[in-house]
């Protein structure tokens, strides 16, 4: 499914020089290092109606509880909104189930980023223009370097999050059923969370933007893709509900989409995604691939 709707690549994924690569990794995880660190409430209950086979909730959870800490002065309105954003992160789901199987989404958690390095790495090679160098050789290193990417997007939570979705198929025999990760999915919610390194054409970094979206190869043309998708739309609106602003407003939501992947830019705009601006035919020369923006107004 990563050729249908991967819409973004790191840039330290985009060099043949390993020295290169992992130069860009240790600038990149030099970034914004997190200072919002608080006591959290033990649960938090949201309800919100989908679909008829769909839901997005809450699960109850007690997070660990750690000291008050902040490198600089903070409103108490300011926390207040970290500390909601934490807690509908934390106890964010979203199911659905067909006649096929069931997928739940939710926040991935540190126990999960190894397996989230391996979805993604093994996306890498088919969706960059590294294949071309046999990149499948070097695919430990590439995990390595895609998980401090993701260590590097753990700091600046709640500003950046990313989700993870299990998928259940269904067979005749039950007792075989098991649950696997299926996919993976990033949002960053406003410039604090947005990386170092956008693609272009560069979105607002002010605005949510989505980013590697990943469905496991033996799992795609299952509808996962779109679940994805609508998953980080429901949470998304979910933050900026929460949000202390007298005057709310619906959040616009930005993300990539490769100009080749038409089974992409055909599901983004059945989804509603406008397109904003292509990249030039001459960024080949860069050895990256050709990419759309788009964006989508969500309801509030």
């Amino acid at each position: 499914m990563t050729d249908t709707i991967f819409t973004h690549h790191l840039l330290f994924f985009s060099s043949s020089d390993i020295a290169t690569r992992q130069h860009s990794v240790a600038s990149f995880t030099s970034g914004f290092a997190s200072v919002y660190r608080q006591r959290r409430p033990n649960s938090l209950t949201i309800s919100i109606g989908c679909d008829d086979r769909s839901s997005i909730h809450s699960v109850k959870s007690t997070p660990p509880n750690s000291d008050s800490s902040s490198s600089s002065p903070l409103s108490i309105d300011h926390l207040d909104e970290i500390k909601k954003r934490k807690l509908i992160l934390q106890n964010f789901a979203y199911t659905h189930e067909d006649d096929r199987g069931s997928l739940r989404i939710r926040l991935m958690s540190s126990g999960e980023v190894d397996q989230t390095c391996v979805l993604i790495a093994d996306s890498i090679p088919e969706s960059s223009t590294l294949s071309r160098w046999n990149f499948k050789r070097n695919v430990t290193e590439l995990e390595f370097l895609v998980k401090q990417y993701l260590d590097n997007q753990r700091t600046v939570f709640p500003h950046s999050a990313t989700l993870v979705g299990f998928y259940k198929q269904k067979n005749n025999n039950p007792g075989e059923e098991e649950e696997k990760v299926a996919c993976t999915v990033e949002i960053s919610f406003n410039a604090l969370g947005m990386h170092s390194f956008p693609s272009t054409p560069l979105p607002p970094r002010d605005h949510p933007y989505i980013c590697n979206m990943v469905v496991k190869r033996e799992l795609r043309r299952k509808g996962i893709g779109w679940h994805l998708l609508m998953a980080c739309e429901k949470l998304t609106s979910l933050i900026f509900s929460s949000d202390n602003n007298p005057h709310p407003q619906a959040p616009t939501v930005y993300l990539h989409c490769r100009v080749v992947n038409l089974g992409a830019l055909s599901m983004y705009k059945k989804a509603g995604y406008t397109v904003v601006k292509t990249d030039n035919i001459l960024v080949w020369l860069s050895f990256h691939r050709r990419k759309t923006l788009m964006f989508k107004k969500l309801e509030q």
